[in-house]
């Protein structure tokens, strides 16, 4: 595991680091060159060109292998932010080389492949952090501690509605077109959600029924036009129950006309909360008003932000991945485990396979505990 000194910055290597287009750029880059602690030392592209682009916009070494970046010196920590089926090649150098590595959600395209991943972790013994970075959300947190600390009382009921215009009849990139490539309706939304959901009710699904159906057989590609085949799903309903007994209602679409959102209700024997914010749970501000008691009018809830790790990041996407980077950073420093890992996310793999075996049998299925 690294060993950093307090003056020292934290080297990074970003599989991904296209400056025009993708994650890293919209999230991880503008992240990353908001917090001190944190240096890019390497950069890595399929391509030489944009390599190098990107290490004069960002400084550190240009790569177009993940396996020489993974093992360059200089570079500290490596995250992965490529296309999901390209995570596995990305991951395995770097831990082979002794490296943490921050992997995006999904790890894998399929949980077999997340499985393969966690394990030669847990072998190699190093850090490793999966992207759910809804888990990093100041709003979030806040809302874990209000319904720790009662406001609604016993949690009874939870309520999801997640609207996008993608995984439809326009898709950002030909992998969202394919279910087989693990970027998916079910995948990206209802993963980040419902992880989010279990952080903050502190409790997990434990049974699940679930549709999971596509609407449309062909897509138009956003950047030319082209039009492509669809295999993937554009509608998700989940049933469930959690462990504490409460009620899960979900409904993820693909294809929204209207502008991408996501609201949450929970409610409880002695309250209610209500979550609501543009765009998925994991990228942006989320909106709280609760009620308490006997009803009226609710009550505006707001958590400071200047009290987040990392107050002054980007707003949008790079603001909860700057959180998660700065408790990444603790954790390198020898700070209790607190992010999720890929064990974690091996997990979630695992309860999403549950949905989609209780679409495919149109009964409940019970979702594994480990």
């Amino acid at each position: 595991m690294t060993d950093k000194t307090a003056n020292q910055r934290i080297g990074v290597g970003i599989v991904g680091a296209n400056v025009e287009q993708g994650w890293a750029a919209r999230a991880h880059i503008p992240a990353l060159r908001s917090l001190d602690g944190f240096a890019i030392t390497g950069v890595c592209t399929t391509r030489r060109e944009s390599a190098e682009r990107a290490a004069a916009e960002l400084g550190g070494q240009p790569f177009i292998d993940a396996g020489e970046l993974a093992r360059a010196g200089g570079v500290d920590l490596v995250t992965v932010s490529v296309k999901v089926p390209e995570h596995a090649a990305a991951v395995i150098p770097a831990l082979e080389a002794g490296k943490p590595v921050f992997c995006e959600w999904p790890l894998g395209r399929t949980t077999e492949e997340a499985e393969r991943l966690a394990k030669l972790a847990r072998s190699r013994g190093v850090l490793d952090v999966v992207g759910l970075q809804a888990r990093g959300s100041p709003e979030l947190q806040y809302v874990r501690d209000l319904i720790a600390d009662g406001y609604v009382g016993k949690a009874t009921s939870i309520s999801v509605y997640c609207a996008t215009p993608h995984w439809s009849d326009v898709v950002g990139n030909r992998h969202m077109a394919d279910a087989s490539l693990g970027v998916t309706l079910l995948a990206i939304p209802g993963g980040h959600t419902l992880d989010a959901l279990s952080m903050i009710l502190g409790d997990d699904l434990e049974q699940v029924q679930a549709i999971v159906e596509g609407k449309r057989t062909r897509a138009r590609l956003a950047a030319t036009g082209e039009s492509l085949p669809l295999a993937t799903p554009d509608h998700v309903a989940v049933l469930g129950r959690y462990a504490g007994g409460a009620i899960l209602s979900a409904q993820f679409l693909g294809g929204s006309r209207r502008p991408s959102q996501t609201a949450i209700f929970i409610d409880g024997e002695d309250g209610s909360l209500t979550l609501e914010m543009e765009g998925l749970v994991q990228s942006g501000l989320i909106r709280i008003a609760g009620v308490r008691g006997g009803g009226g009018a609710p009550e505006i809830l707001a958590p400071p932000r200047a009290d987040a790790p990392a107050p002054h990041a980007p707003a949008g996407p790079p603001f909860n991945v700057a959180q998660m980077y700065v408790r990444l950073a603790g954790e390198l420093g020898g700070a209790q485990r607190t992010l999720p890992d890929f064990d974690h996310a091996v997990r979630l793999h695992r309860l999403l396979d549950a949905i989609s075996a209780a679409a495919a049998s149109g009964r409940k299925v019970e979702v594994p505990s480990r």
